[in-house]
This record gives C-alpha cells, sequence and structure tokens, in this order.
C-alpha cells in the first residue's frame, strides 16, 4: 500500500473527495436541484433511482431477494461461477491484506459468494451485502455491482456517489461478466471495501480478472459449439429427407439444413447467426423434461411461425453433465402421417386438434395494464421479473384488481407468448366435471362423453400458459390431481390409462389469503408451495389514491362518447370524493360506476349533485367538504404527516404506501414542513405536544 507518509496523503486527499461528493448529492436527493461536479454515469444512475424506481435514499439494508439456503443451490447451479472460482482464489488472495472483500453476483444482481477481511464482512452483512442480497439498480440503487450490471461496463462507485446514505461509508470497484456470444451480462465480479481504503489501480484490477473470465468461457462456447455440430452432421448424414438443425442452449442457431429452411420457411441468413424463438421454446420444454425425468429426447407436435404444423424432434447434446444444445428434427405432419399410415391422414389430423393445437389470443400486455401508484409500481417490477421465469407462479388479489390482466401480459412478455393461453375459473366448474374439463376424457369414458374424447384445459395449454383462477376453490381431489400434474408434468384423461406428457407454465390466481386456508386445513401445503415459486401482490384500489383520478377520468372518456357526443368531466370536487371511496370490488366496480355515471349525467360537468343522485352512498364523503389539503392549515399538514411517519416508525416507504404518495413526495414534504427524523421520534414519544 506505500509509505505512512503516501496512505496519509492519500487519505486526506479521500476525505476531502467525500466532502465534495456529499454537496452535489445533498442538491439532487434532497433539495431537488441540479448537482454541479458529479460524473455523468453517477447523475444518469441517481435520475433512474429517483424518477423510475423511486428508491428510498434513507433505507438502511437492502432486500434479501433469496429465501434462506437458496444461494447453496446457487452457487452449485450457477456454471460461470464454478469456472471463476480459480481466477477467483487468485484475486482473494491479493487482496486479503488490504481490507476489501471480493464479491461474486449473478446476472440478476442477486449475490451468490462474499469472502475477504472477516471485519469488512461482518460491517458489510449489516446492509445485506450477502449472499442472496439483492444489489440491481432498481432495488439498491446507485451501487457498484448494480450499476455496471445495468450499464454493462466496469465502474465504481465511492461514498456519496451511492443513492442511498446508508452505503456512503463504502467504495464498490464492479465489473460485468458478459456473454461472449450474446454480449448479455452473465454475472458482475465486484471488490467493496471503506471508502478510506481505496486504491485508484483496484477497478483496473477487477476488470481485467473479469475479461479473464469472459476469455474462457468463450473458449468453453467454441468447445460446446464444436460438440453440438459434430451431432449435427451425423443426424443430418442419417436423415437426408428431414430438416435437422443445431442449436445451443440459448436457441441459436449454429448449422441448419436446406430442408430445415425450406419447411421453417427461414431466411439462410438465419443460420448461425439469430435466435428463433420456437426453437428456443422447443429446447427449454427438453431442458425440463432432461433435468426433471433424465429423458434426453422430446417429440412435440409443432406449429411454426406460418402456421404450419410440423411433428419436431429434440435430441439433447450433453457436455460436462450439462444440457448444452440440442439436434433438432423436423418433418411435415402430413408427410410423416403419410409414411405412417399408407397416405391416410384423418388419424393424425385428429390427433393435432385434440391436443389443442391451435393459436389462442390474448388481450392484454403490460402497455395496457395501467396504474402509477408505488404500489402498483412494485407489481409491474415483479411481474416483469416473473415474465423472464418459466416457473409456477401465484397471484394474490382482491376481486376486481386484475389478476387475469396481469396474468395475460405476463404470458406475453414470455417466451410462451406464441402459444396457447388458457384461463380456468376453477370456481365455476362442477366437482363431478372437474378431472374430465381439467385433463379431458377418451371415448365412453362416461355417459355423454363425446365420441373420439375431448381434450382436457391442461392438453389445450400444452407449450403455453394454463390460468387457474380462483384455485382456492379446488375440491380436495382436485387439489391432488393439480399437485400430480405440477410434479410429474403429465396427466391422464378420465377412461384412460395412459398417461401424456405436457409441458404448460401454470399460473394459479386467488382472492383469497391461501397460507391461512392452509391453516385452516382447507387447501394443501404441498400444493401451496408448489404453485408459490413466484408470487406477485396486486393492490386492491383503495391503495392506489393517486390511480383512482387518473382511471375515473380513462373511463369517463371512453364511455363518454359511446353514450353520447362526448366531452364528459368530472368536477375537482367529485374526483377527490372517487378518491377517496373504498372501493369493495376495485377497478370492476370503478368502472362500472364511471360507465352508470356516463349513462345518467344531465349535463357534460359531472358535479356533486349528479353524484349524489347517481350513488347516494357516496354522501357522506361529499359532506367531508373540499380537498382535504385546501382544508388544512400549514400545522395541521405538518401534523398528518408527522403522525404518518411516527405510526411507521420513520419508514419513509410504508408511509409512502398509506398515503398512496411516492417516496419522493414525501421527503419533499417533509423538507416543505421542516420535518426531520428527530421530530418524528419526539412525536412517537409525545404525540399531542408534537404536531402542533
Amino acid at each position: 500500500m506505500g509509505s505512512p507518509e503516501r496512505v496519509s496523503d492519500q487519505s486526506r486527499k479521500l476525505a476531502s473527495v467525500r466532502r465534495e461528493l456529499d454537496r452535489p448529492w445533498s442538491q439532487f436527493v434532497i433539495a431537488h436541484t441540479q448537482p454541479d461536479g458529479i460524473r455523468r454515469e453517477i447523475l444518469e444512475s441517481w435520475s433512474l433511482c429517483r424518477d423510475v424506481y423511486h428508491i428510498d435514499p434513507g433505507m438502511r439494508r437492502t432486500l434479501l431477494g433469496l429465501p434462506s439456503g437458496q444461494p447453496e443451490v446457487n452457487r452449485v447451479e450457477n456454471e460461470v461461477l464454478r469456472i471463476s472460482q480459480p481466477f477467483l482464489l487468485e484475486v482473494k488472495q491479493a487482496l486479503d491484506e488490504m481490507g476489501f472483500v471480493l464479491a461474486f453476483f449473478d446476472s440478476d444482481g442477486s449475490m451468490l459468494k462474499c469472502d475477504g477481511d472477516p471485519k469488512v464482512c461482518d460491517d458489510l452483512q449489516e446492509i445485506n451485502f450477502c449472499p442472496g442480497g439483492s444489489w440491481k439498480e432498481e432495488v439498491a440503487g446507485t451501487n457498484g455491482p448494480g450499476t455496471a450490471l445495468a450499464r454493462r461496463q466496469a465502474v465504481q462507485v465511492i461514498a456519496s456517489e451511492h443513492f442511498v446514505e446508508a452505503w456512503h461509508k463504502w467504495a464498490c470497484y464492479a465489473a460485468p461478466i458478459l456473454d461472449p456470444v450474446s454480449g448479455q451480462p452473465l454475472a458482475v465480479l465486484d471488490v467493496t471495501g471503506y471508502g478510506n481504503a481505496t486504491h485508484p489501480h483496484i477497478l483496473l484490477f477487477v476488470s481485467s480478472v473479469a475479461r479473464a473470465i469472459q476469455m474462457e468461457l468463450a473458449c468453453r462456447q467454441v468447445r460446446k459449439d464444436c460438440s453440438i455440430i459434430e451431432e449435427y452432421a451425423q443426424t443430418a448424414a442419417k436423415r437426408p429427407n428431414d430438416g435437422v438443425i443445431a442449436v445451443d442452449h440459448r436457441g441459436r442457431i449454429l448449422r441448419m439444413s436446406p430442408s430445415a429452411e425450406r419447411l421453417l420457411r427461414l431466411p439462410h441468413a438465419l443460420s448461425g447467426s439469430e435466435n428463433v424463438p420456437e426453437l428456443r421454446d422447443l429446447l427449454s420444454s427438453l431442458s425440463i423434461r432432461a433435468k426433471s425425468l433424465g429423458h434426453q429426447s422430446l417429440e412435440v407436435a409443432y406449429i411454426a411461425a406460418s402456421g404450419q404444423q410440423l411433428r419436431a424432434a429434440a435430441q439433447a447434446v450433453f457436455g460436462e453433465n450439462q444440457l448444452i444444445g440440442a439436434v433438432v428434427t423436423v418433418n411435415d405432419n402430413q408427410s410423416a402421417a403419410r409414411r405412417n399410415l399408407g397416405g391416410d391422414t384423418r388419424d393424425l389430423d385428429r390427433n393435432v386438434k385434440s391436443r389443442g393445437m391451435v393459436k389462442y389470443r390474448t388481450r392484454y400486455c403490460f402497455d395496457d395494464v395501467l396504474g402509477n401508484s408505488p404500489a402498483m409500481q412494485q407489481a409491474f417490477k415483479r411481474a416483469r421479473q416473473a415474465a423472464l421465469q418459466d416457473m409456477p407462479l401465484l397471484i394474490f388479489g382482491e376481486s376486481g384488481t386484475g389478476k387475469e390482466m396481469f396474468a395475460q401480459a405476463i404470458h406475453n412478455a414470455g417466451v410462451r407468448s406464441q402459444r396457447p393461453f388458457i384461463a380456468v375459473n376453477c370456481g365455476s366448474i362442477p366437482r363431478e366435471l372437474l378431472e374430465a374439463e381439467l385433463f379431458g376424457y377418451v371415448s365412453g369414458a362416461f355417459t355423454g362423453a363425446k365420441h373420439g374424447g375431448n381434450a382436457g384445459k391442461f392438453e389445450q395449454a400444452d407449450g403455453g400458459t394454463i390460468f387457474l383462477d380462483e384455485v382456492s376453490e379446488l375440491p380436495p381431489a382436485g387439489q391432488v390431481a393439480l399437485l400430480r400434474v405440477l410434479q410429474e408434468m403429465e396427466i391422464t384423461r378420465v377412461g384412460s390409462s395412459s398417461p401424456i406428457s405436457l409441458d404448460v407454465r401454470v399460473v394459479a390466481a386467488s382472492n383469497k389469503n391461501l397460507l391461512h386456508e392452509v391453516s385452516a386445513g382447507r387447501f394443501r401445503r404441498d400444493l401451496y408451495y408448489r404453485l408459490a415459486v413466484l408470487t406477485i401482490d396486486l393492490p386492491p384500489l383503495r391503495q392506489r389514491g393517486e390511480d383512482i383520478i387518473m382511471l375515473a377520468k380513462l373511463f369517463l372518456a371512453e364511455f363518454s362518447g359511446q353514450v353520447g357526443p362526448g366531452g364528459l368531466s368530472f368536477t375537482p370536487q367529485v374526483l377527490d370524493v372517487l378518491s377517496r371511496c373504498e372501493w369493495p370490488g376495485n377497478i370492476r366496480e370503478l368502472r362500472n360506476f364511471v360507465q352508470r355515471a356516463a349513462v345518467l349525467a344531465p349535463a357534460l360537468q359531472i358535479d356533486c349533485e349528479t353524484l349524489r343522485e347517481i350513488e347516494p352512498c357516496l354522501g357522506p364523503l361529499m359532506e367531508a367538504e373540499q380537498p382535504r389539503e385546501e382544508a388544512a392549515s400549514t400545522d395541521a399538514k405538518r401534523g398528518t404527516i408527522l403522525e404518518i411517519l411516527s405510526q411507521c416508525s420513520g419508514n419513509v416507504s410504508e408511509a409512502s404506501r398509506r398515503m398512496g404518495l411516492s417516496r419522493m413526495t414525501i421527503y419533499r414534504k417533509m423538507r416543505d414542513s421542516s420535518i426531520s427524523r428527530s421530530d418524528v421520534l419526539l412525536h412517537r414519544s409525545h404525540p399531542k405536544g408534537a404536531s402542533g
């Protein structure tokens, strides 16, 4: 590190740098003014944290994004971490005596490994800078690993360059490890230490190690590609009449025979350069089966982008005990039928139809789901994360909060977007017909059964998504049957003994607290944990204060043109009343109310008098007079904010949820009313004296 005099001089310079950084941070976060003397990449990150991610700069620790024990599982499964281990060992030895820790993060910003100075590790654990902690930028604000991941480049974040005040004592140097083929981030390498232990060459050091790991990944990728292409060449020689494709684990085409180009109607230019979503989906199905059932091949009915019905078979290619790709053969269903059935294709056509091989349309994507409140933004963030995964999902929300809209949006944003989306209301199916409805039946299974049998909802959803609404209403027998489907990914039609393998993503929804249902013995605990791999909580409308007015205006504009010449509007007083309603039926109730108001309105402007006629039960809210902020004095406003903050123990995030305001708005109101954290503590101890 150098002589004591040099270290002392460096510490003085660092202290000066930190003081210089504190000023622009205070200007931006507290005073909401444009700061001077801050690096462009840091300022851009701050703007995202404040205006897009709505990060609380006063948080004390980041989220623990993985459940207990999960980081250990990820260590085993993360190939990049395994390959990086020899490099990490050398880096750790170099940093052991320097007061730093070395951390490794996955592509989602979750920490998988942390090692180094024990005292530094202990101090960092207080802010959840430990295995399992989520440090992506939209969760933890501007920080070394999260900002490196977001910008896909090496960054250093020192002291007050962090957006969150609790991270200001630290200095981070991080570099992403990029996929050698796609350029997408695979992991992040980070060195973190106290702000006064900074060394000018650490960022260069970390970047060099990250590049060395990338070089090793590139060499391994070349070896994997060669293994897949070798399998492709052998298969193409044996099956000259079929289309043959070599594809890696990303769905990237490495080689494609002319027959495959003709069948898939893909341009030759795609060969070796692009991902094809349909092939990626097929490979994903193969991967699931290879891992869960030990099968190394998969044959499915397949619809190309052109709508042509094909039959595809994928043969897994393994390397180092991992699925690295596949050799896919495709042939025309009709041609295959003629070869196998002597030219009669009726049975095959019937089978394709019975397996639900049609495209099901969905109406909603994320752009159709509206909401600016913090609670909805949190739900959006979780939903977009869920769309990138392909595992069971459970959506909670009261009736009318838009659970199916979210389910459709997640389906449309995921890898199964070109596959079926089948919605089932579990509470509307008679118990005696439940298994036949969900799993189908064969000819003669019961009186009245269709000749030839019938595919159930799960078969219709094969390759896509099945949405099980009101899953809490499933009877015990239905719960057992669903659990088996989730465990085995196969169903058996009523009246048959032959299982049918499926590839379906299950998205369930409930307006009841399923854990309470489990405690009451009405819902199976093992089924709950199978469904709740990922969860999303949709807020009721009463917790989305600022969204109520926006939605009411949008609905009125929609219905205004339908029932008349248009131009209807609400008075500000009416909008205030609507924003304070409970809306137990949530968005559905609000929409119905606005439609009724549009039909019955005697004039273009809907005022409180009209509101009383349309909905007499809203009278008490109108008696409360004008908007509360207009009627309240400055002291009363200050008292209200103090009271809510004290109830939330000073937690600004919780206060923002209760008040339906963004965190930045709460900070602004605290600043305008001269409320400090000590005022909040005083108010908690003496609420009457502090509010005045």
